[in-house]
């Protein structure tokens, strides 16, 4: 299985599905694999993607506190399968002078790695090829939901109306053929 490196690219709310989307961007070309993600982890990304320290510990927070106190050290974050409609990670771990592997959600995978500046990797089969030149900015609207600035614009780069296929686009389209 390849693995290609991946970067945190973006966090935007899908309006279609009422949830948070993260875009992972490939180090080395133009292929986004977006993840649709859960209200409590888009906040978590959020605060880690901007460098920002919530008021009280998250989640995410505490359990890097809980790494560095016991010697746990992250060592990547693996996104590698599929099945049905849900992406399965692993977070791969220093434990001891032994690297361990431990099954996680996404979104959970990608706000520890956010916060310990780790990389993370995509099995090449999932990374969803849409190649773009510009996506819109984006905002928070009055309910703190990241949204699209450009709504109701449709821009088409290189002849893919980029917004309408992500509007569309549902989480069992990322089915195993």
């Amino acid at each position: 299985m390849g693995l290609s490196p991946v970067v945190f690219y973006d966090l935007r709310y899908d309006q279609n599905n009422k949830s948070p989307i993260i875009f992972l961007k490939d180090s080395s070309s133009d292929r986004f694999l977006p993840v649709w993600i859960g209200e409590a982890e888009a906040v978590s990304i959020e605060f880690a993607s901007r460098g920002q320290a919530p008021p009280r510990p998250l989640t995410h927070d505490l359990l890097k506190r809980v790494f560095e106190r016991s010697g746990v050290k992250l060592v990547s974050v693996i996104i590698d399968r599929l099945i049905g409609s849900t992406y399965y990670a692993n977070l791969v771990m220093e434990i001891n002078g032994e690297e361990v592997e431990i099954d996680c959600r996404p979104s959970d995978a990608v706000a520890l790695a956010l916060r310990d500046s780790v990389q993370i990797f995509v099995a090449d089969e999932l990374m969803y090829n849409i190649k773009f030149v510009e996506m819109a900015a984006a905002e928070a609207d009055e309910a703190g939901h990241v949204v699209d600035e450009g709504e109701g614009e449709e821009p088409a780069t290189e002849g893919i109306d980029f917004k309408r296929i992500l509007r569309e686009l549902r989480p069992d389209d990322f089915q195993e053929n």
